[in-house]
């Protein structure tokens, strides 16, 4: 219940007082006229009493307006107090209003941020899978050094030709990657073949990459259990290592050996 409802709840019966006194004052005054205009003569006692009620008519008329007046300062005050209370709430969702918004700019600088990390850190966890997948090239490529220069070895005519033969130069000098004055790299891989033919193979790395290589006769050198071979023991599911340069883009075998079949063990 707000001031104004209070204030005109008590006036009420007050005011209604007043107005029922008014009228009554206006009924006698009226008949005072009319006597007046019918030529009775009106006594000293008759014209006191008219003075008297015109008097407290006129003091009921200024009370009432001064009530009235009362009435619309309380309204204004009312209003006013609306006004301010607007206000505060104004200034208050206004407030609210930026504090959602600073709120919503620190998510985004988060969100952001933890952005570029995973990408960084999806960065290094891929160098860190290239860098095992190159070591474990490595030593399957050491191994199968092994393995081929202990065959040469054990099949050298003499301890001079098993020292210099060229499979166990070759085998020493495939070990890791090397890049020469002309911008060429070796590299070495292990895996098993899915398909030759005689200008490309293609290789199934041990880790379930696909590597394709360009094929020449004339300089790439296959070897089949340490001894020469050609490229039409490169049957399906046999298990290679290869020796292979990047040259302008395009990979090419410069060395074939053939090990067991996958399927053999």
């Amino acid at each position: 219940m707000t001031i104004k409802s209070i204030v005109r709840g008590c006036l009420a019966p007050a005011l209604a007082v007043t107005l029922l006194a008014s009228a009554g004052c206006k009924r006698d005054e009226n008949a005072d006229r009319e006597a007046a205009r019918s030529g009775q003569p009106q006594s000293g006692e008759d014209q006191l009493d008219l003075a008297k009620r015109e008097s407290e008519q006129a003091y009921d008329r200024a009370k009432e307006a001064q009530q009235t007046a009362q009435d619309k300062t309380k309204e204004a005050i009312e209003t006013r107090e609306d006004v301010t209370e607007k206000r505060e709430e104004l200034t208050k969702a206004q407030q609210e209003m930026e504090l959602r918004q600073q709120e919503a700019q620190a998510a985004q600088q988060k969100a952001q941020q933890e952005a570029q990390s995973a990408q960084q850190q999806g960065q290094s966890a891929q160098q860190r899978a290239q860098q095992a997948q190159q070591q474990q090239d490595q030593q399957a490529q050491r191994d199968m050094d092994s393995q081929t220069t202990g065959t040469t070895g054990t099949t050298g005519t003499t301890g001079t030709t098993g020292t210099t033969g060229t499979t166990g130069t070759t085998g020493t000098t495939t070990d890791t990657t090397t890049t020469d004055s002309t911008a060429m790299v070796a590299t070495t891989a292990t895996g098993t073949v899915e398909t030759a033919s005689r200008d490309e193979v293609v290789i199934r790395r041990d880790a379930g990459t696909t590597l394709r290589l360009d094929v020449d006769p004339q300089s790439t050198t296959v070897l089949k259990d340490g001894q020469p071979a050609t490229l039409t023991d490169l049957t399906q599911g046999a298990k290679v290592k290869v020796s292979y340069r990047t040259e302008r883009g395009q990979s090419v075998a410069t060395r074939i050996e053939v090990g067991k079949r996958a399927d053999e063990g």
